[in-house]
């Protein structure tokens, strides 16, 4: 097996026990603290990945790694909110409520309460990918990952910020009645 498969393999092993602790134990006081798992997943896929990238050095397998961190946690963030609703509604555990609900919020209060910060941590998730990215010595399907980037990350905040208002899927109710 190749040795940056094998790597990749640790990494994931090790990071996979270290998030189920995390959220097992409830041992963390931030997004950054309990994201960090994945997004060290997806940063080390990224900088491992098996290929002639060495030619263009150790910075090529930094940038890589950065890129994939924060897309990681971008990920991360993204699938607590979506699933956000649901955990409340069969008290499963989800890191945004443990951090961001202390006083027991309803659903559609705790969104109002923590939607600019949240906003605020995946919007900037985002740019940085964009940012990393323009850095990169892409030799093909630019276009393609610039679009995923530019329009498709945050179509896909925004398709999740509307199921998230209540006046919307009442809306939506009374349109399919």
């Amino acid at each position: 097996m190749d040795k940056s498969i094998s790597n990749i393999r640790s990494i994931i092993k090790d990071n996979l026990r270290v998030l189920t602790n995390l959220e097992k134990n409830k041992d963390f006081e931030s997004i950054d603290v309990i994201s960090h798992p994945f997004s060290d997943i997806v940063g080390n896929i990224f900088k491992e990945y098996p290929g002639d990238l060495i030619s263009d050095g150790p910075d090529l397998r930094n940038k890589l790694y950065n890129f994939g961190y924060t897309l990681g946690k971008w990920i991360y963030l993204m699938d607590a909110f979506d699933d956000l609703k649901d955990d409340i509604d069969n008290n499963k555990f989800n890191p945004i409520n443990y951090l961001f609900n202390k006083s027991n919020e309803s659903y559609y209060d705790l969104i109002i309460l923590i939607q600019e910060r949240l906003e605020f941590t995946i919007l900037n998730c985002s740019y940085n990918c964009k940012d990393i990215l323009s850095k990169l010595p892409l030799k093909r399907n630019e276009d393609i990952l610039r679009n995923i980037l530019e329009l498709g990350m945050m179509d896909k905040y925004i398709g999740i910020l509307n199921n998230t208002r209540e006046d919307k899927r009442s809306d939506n109710l009374n349109e399919s009645i």
